[in-house]
């Protein structure tokens, strides 16, 4: 039996309008969950919204529309908006995804403090600050006898990256932030382990997605081994699939990020020679 499920979970999820984050507004909503959906573009997030309540009506007709809060997450009126709309539309919070994110790339000596500021804001500081936000009413989900019934327990999902278990060439600065936010994950696990709320890190590799075509700065790419890709919906069921079964982190890749993962704990100056070979 899973841990959890996510039929009837009311569902706060960032960075929804594409890539991974489109994979798993859809695949929740087609798991039965109630969903708000955040990003900064408006028109393919207002799409999604579309194709996710065309799903609800029907599946789960009697279950809530599914809505959208446009904005910046890095701006905390949008993210304070985001909570409140979701437990004013939904009477309450059960999931927060914390999927929102943005690279450049480019050596650590030429990166811009303004750019580092600009990288660690969305990447760490977003998420948590809006963790922040939604903690007392995920705290005050843990404590539903309703929700103890249907086996939908809270949880904070944030996605971190392959780059922040181990240092890149030139996305040095976007894998710093990734890894604060992983560290930040495992610390606040333990520090409310007794509350309720679970927390699920996710360090994706490689994934065909935007994430090419939005990078903040472009200015020098690692020379990146010829490797599959994964997939974004592949990814999203990857991690839906852990939460349910309540898993602590996941990677959620091709074998090859996996690898990468695994050597950088065992054999690390093996690692290094081959990030070395990346950077050239």
């Amino acid at each position: 039996m899973s841990k959890r499920t996510f039929r009837g979970a009311r569902v706060l999820l960032t960075g929804a309008s594409s890539g991974i984050g489109r994979e798993l507004a859809l695949e929740l909503a087609r798991r039965g969950a109630s969903l708000c959906v955040l990003a900064r573009r408006e028109d393919p997030l207002r799409a999604l919204v579309g194709e996710m309540n065309a799903v609800r009506a029907e599946a789960f007709p009697a279950a809530p529309e599914h809505f959208c809060v446009v904005g910046d997450v890095c701006s905390s009126d949008v993210r304070e908006q985001a909570v409140a709309e979701t437990i004013g539309r939904f009477q309450g919070l059960d999931v927060l995804i914390n999927n929102a994110g943005a690279g450049a790339t480019l050596p650590a000596e030429e990166t811009a403090d303004d750019l580092a500021c600009e990288l660690f804001d969305l990447n760490f500081f977003s998420p948590f600050e809006l963790t922040k936000t939604a903690l007392p009413e995920l705290k005050a989900s843990a404590s539903s006898r309703e929700n103890k019934r249907r086996r939908v327990r809270p949880l904070v999902i944030n996605f971190s990256s392959i780059a922040g278990v181990r240092g890149t060439p030139y996305f040095a600065v976007y894998g710093a932030a990734k890894a604060a936010l992983l560290v930040l994950t495992d610390a606040w696990r333990a520090e409310i382990n007794a509350s309720g709320v679970d927390f699920l890190i996710v360090t994706p590799g490689l994934t065909s997605s935007q994430f090419f075509n939005v990078l903040r700065e472009d200015k020098r790419r690692p020379k990146l081994p010829t490797l599959k890709w994964a997939e974004p919906k592949d990814v999203a069921i990857a991690v839906l699939s852990a939460a349910e079964r309540g898993k602590r982190r996941i990677v959620p890749s091709s074998p090859s990020a996996k690898l990468l993962g695994w050597c950088s704990r065992f054999c690390p100056s093996l690692v290094d020679r081959v990030m070395n070979r990346f950077a050239k």
